[in-house]
Order: structure tokens, then C-alpha cells, then sequence
């Protein structure tokens, strides 16, 4: 029996290693880990519903018990920009292609005794576009394209004393990048060549981190949740090195949040979060376009990046046993995005720019042991419009949006 248990943990876990990452909402982020927490707005700091509730919050893993999950999430997001290709196009949006992912997650905990947890989680993030067309604005003769995943995997250990949980994961994590069509920013390279810059194939970068997390029960009806991951320092793309500052350095941001769950009644929960993530520490994600005035080219430790700003995300769901068998989810996230009128020629290639979402979901339970999760995200089209030109290039900011859809499914299995 426990062959076969670890036969079950190896593939699943290669299986989701394999997968595309996730192409996300805030920043490249998802709105949530799991599908009750992604039909429950996201809400999963003091609430833990499945096995990929460890995702969030380490903590989270004394509450869920010994379970496998497994789940699959289809993720429809519509992109698109305008002042891509010059002359009639000039300002006229192109939709970016690739707008079907499927992604994976996986999550697996056993429990010893009634005080201590061991168990792994696998997760991942990312964002891209595919414009079928080059970005002959900025002098690109390929078709732009640029793909970024990030999946994690997290082993995680947790254990209980008295009414409080306490976890922590440590974060192995990968990164992959692959872009084409940034030939036009050759001249801002401290070689003016593209040789470490663009169409060089997927290129990887790894790194340890950590994260901890504590969920205490204050009351029988009201439990507060806490947890925090300090900046994973990354290895760096050396085929990108020319691309992204510090010659080709991407580290993983810190991020810390803290969350209420409320048992209004036997059957129903209500949980709200605050998280924040500090994209300002990254300088290949923090810096700002105009710093290459200064002189700091793309690559080196202060060239420019996509000048995304610090990211506070609300959560609020509510969850409803209808009965033995059913369980219903709500929920809202919002978070301003990160993105800035005049910095949005860069984040042509990163247009994170939707700040809300919707989200419904519902749990179905097939007998004593095993359950089926369903969540459904709806994020509405958001726009920014682009001000000014880049003054370094003299290219002008272009108009990003984007919309999104996501549909997925998970199965929850008693070990």
C-alpha cells in the first residue's frame, strides 16, 4: 500500500512539473490556490477547504487532514495591444494569441497523530503573450512572443498546540522563460547585439525559498490567519542576460497577507484577505523605462524593467453547506494593477492589467472519502490607456487590456 501511495505522489507530481504554469491575475499571480479557495474569491488564509489550501498557507495543512487533491484548471485569457505593427495598424488593437491553458495542481498530506502534518504542494504561476505578428514598432522582425511560467513545489511540514497551527513550506521552485521579436531593443543592450537578448529558446532558473504561516482559532465561530514568504533569490536567465536587470536576474517577491474566517452559522462561512506583494524589490520587474535616461541599459543592475508597482489584493467569499451532499461558493478579489500609464510599452510583453474578479464554485460529495470541487472565474475587460512615449526610445505608450475566463475542476481523495 504505501508503494502504490508513492507510485501516486511521483506521477502526479511529475505530471503537474511538466505542465504549462499558470498565466495569472495579479501581477502573474492566480487569484487563488485550489478550487474551493478559487470559487471562494480567492479567500484561503484562515479557511482550508482542500489539500491545495497548503499553497497559501502552510498552517492550512494541519486543518486538511491526510487528502491527495489533484485538480486541472482551464485558464482563457483575451490580451491585446495596439500600436504594434506600424502604418494602418498603428492604432488598432491585435489580439494575442494562445488563449487556451490547461493547468495543473497537486497536493498531498499525511497526518501523525493529532499534532503534526508532513506533505507536499505543487503550484504554479506565470504570463505570456503570442501577437502572431512582429512588433515592427519597435523594429522586431519576429513574431513577438514571450512565455514565463514559475511553478513551485513545497514540501510542507505542520503542527498544532493548543487552538493555534503552525507551518512551513520550503519552496523549490523553477523558472522558464522564451521570447521572440525583441529585436528593436538590441540598441539598449550594453553589447547592441540581440545574443542575449531575444530568440534564444526557453531558457531555466531556480531557486529555494521559504514560507511560513499560522492560523489560530480565536473563537469557536472566528479564526484569524497569518503568513509570510520572504524574496526567493533566483539563479539568473544567462540566455536573457541582456533582457532582464541584473544581468538576467528574477527573483520571486516577497509576499505576505493575513485573513479572517467567520462561521456564521453551522453551514456557512464567510472569509476575507489582505495580501500584499512586493513587486518592488525585483528591480527587473520594479524599475521603471525612464531610468534608461540615466544611462543603466537593459541587463545591467539598474537597467530598466516594467515598472510595476507594490500590489495590496482583497479577498471575500462565502461558503454555504446546502446539504449533505453539496457545498456553494462566492466570492470578489480586487487588485489595483501594477502597471502604470507611461510604462506600458515594455508590458507589451507583460500586460497585466485586469484588477477584478468574480468567481462561483461548488463541492460535491461522492461518498465518505472522496469529493469533487468546481470553480468558475470571470475577470471583466480592463483597459489602460497609455500616456506619453518612452523617452528613451521615443516609441510611444500603447494601449494594453485584457479579459479572462477560468473553469476548473479537482478531486479530493481521504488517505
Amino acid at each position: 500500500m504505501k508503494v502504490k501511495k508513492s507510485l501516486v505522489l511521483a506521477a502526479a507530481v511529475a505530471a503537474v512539473v511538466a505542465a504549462p504554469g499558470a498565466f495569472a491575475t495579479n501581477g502573474y499571480y492566480s487569484h487563488g490556490n485550489g478550487m474551493a479557495a478559487k470559487g471562494m474569491g480567492g479567500v484561503g488564509i484562515a479557511v482550508a477547504q482542500d489539500g491545495m489550501a497548503t499553497a497559501t498557507n502552510p498552517a492550512n495543512q494541519m486543518m486538511v487532514g491526510s487528502k491527495l487533491t489533484f485538480g486541472m484548471d482551464w485558464f482563457r485569457p483575451f490580451r491585446s495591444a495596439n500600436r504594434i505593427q506600424s502604418g494602418t495598424e498603428l492604432t488598432n488593437y491585435k489580439d494575442s494569441g494562445s488563449n487556451d491553458y490547461y493547468i495543473p495542481e497537486f497536493a498531498y498530506a499525511s497526518t501523525f497523530g493529532s499534532s503534526s502534518s508532513l506533505g507536499v504542494v505543487v503550484y504554479g504561476a506565470g504570463l505570456g503573450v503570442d501577437y502572431g505578428i512582429p512588433w515592427t514598432v519597435s523594429g522586431g522582425t519576429t513574431n513577438l512572443f514571450v512565455l514565463y511560467k514559475q511553478m513551485t513545489i513545497a514540501p510542507t511540514w505542520a503542527t498544532k498546540v493548543g487552538n493555534h497551527s503552525f507551518g512551513v513550506s520550503l519552496n523549490l521552485v523553477r523558472q522558464s522563460f522564451d521570447a521572440r521579436g525583441l529585436q528593436g531593443f538590441a540598441g539598449f543592450t550594453p553589447s547592441g547585439t540581440t545574443n542575449n537578448l531575444t530568440d534564444k529558446g526557453e531558457d531555466a532558473a531556480t531557486g529555494i525559498g521559504w514560507k511560513f504561516g499560522w492560523v489560530g482559532e480565536l473563537t469557536p465561530a472566528i479564526s484569524l490567519g497569518a503568513y509570510f514568504q520572504p524574496e526567493t533569490n533566483m539563479s539568473k536567465f544567462g540566455r536573457y542576460k541582456e533582457l532582464f536587470a541584473e544581468d538576467g536576474d528574477l527573483d520571486v517577491p516577497q509576499q505576505y497577507g493575513i485573513g479572517l474566517a467567520w462561521k456564521a452559522s453551522p453551514a456557512t462561512t464567510v472569509g476575507f484577505d489582505v495580501a500584499k506583494i512586493k513587486w518592488s524589490g525585483v528591480k527587473s520587474i520594479n524599475n521603471t523605462a525612464d531610468i534608461a535616461l540615466t544611462g543603466h541599459q537593459l541587463g545591467t543592475n539598474d537597467g530598466l524593467g516594467f515598472g510595476w508597482q507594490d500590489q495590496t489584493v482583497y479577498k471575500l467569499g462565502v461558503s454555504h453547506q446546502l446539504n449533505s451532499k453539496w457545498t456553494l461558493r462566492a466570492g470578489y478579489e480586487y487588485a489595483k494593477m501594477p502597471i502604470k500609464a507611461n510604462e506600458t510599452l515594455f508590458n507589451t510583453i507583460f500586460p497585466a492589467v485586469t484588477e477584478t474578479h468574480y468567481t462561483l464554485g461548488a463541492t460535491w460529495q461522492m461518498n465518505n472519502t472522496t469529493d469533487l470541487g468546481l470553480a468558475y472565474m470571470y475577470s471583466p475587460s480592463k483597459e489602460i490607456k497609455g500616456t506619453g512615449s518612452q523617452a528613451a526610445s521615443g516609441m510611444t505608450n500603447p494601449d494594453l487590456k485584457m479579459n479572462q475566463n477560468s473553469l476548473g475542476i479537482s478531486l479530493n481523495v481521504k488517505m
